[in-house]
């Protein structure tokens, strides 16, 4: 039974670390594009040249984002294929979110909030 048991630990940790390592990539502005942006307050321009490549930033291209006057601007993202299967993950923390960008000055407040509709 203690053999048994350490097996079972054993393929637990395998399984829920191949889970961790599990990433997808929605929108790289290249070659991957599962988001859509139906609305945006100001300018997106996709697909702009990258203005700050380096060895941990190897895309080619970005998105820009100009906000517009308002004190609260936003960009809408959805998938294109209509929704995403389960955000359960990311309710409970084991699954995060990540987005890279470049900001005119230091603290600059970026606010992310999901929605159901």
């Amino acid at each position: 039974m203690r053999i048994f048991t350490k097996l079972l630990c054993a393929a637990a940790l395998l399984l829920t670390g191949q889970q961790a390592l599990g990433q997808t990539l929605l929108d790289n502005f290249e070659n991957t594009r599962l988001l859509r942006y139906p609305a945006v307050q100001g300018t997106l321009t996709e697909g702009v040249a990258t203005p700050a490549s380096s060895t941990g930033n190897t895309s080619a291209a970005v998105a820009k984002y100009e906000r517009a006057a308002q004190p609260y601007s936003t960009v809408a993202a959805k998938p294109k294929n209509g929704i995403f299967a389960d955000v359960n993950p990311y309710r409970t923390g084991a699954q995060k979110l990540s987005m890279r960008f470049l900001s005119p000055g230091p603290g600059l407040q970026v606010q992310l909030v999901l929605q159901n509709s």
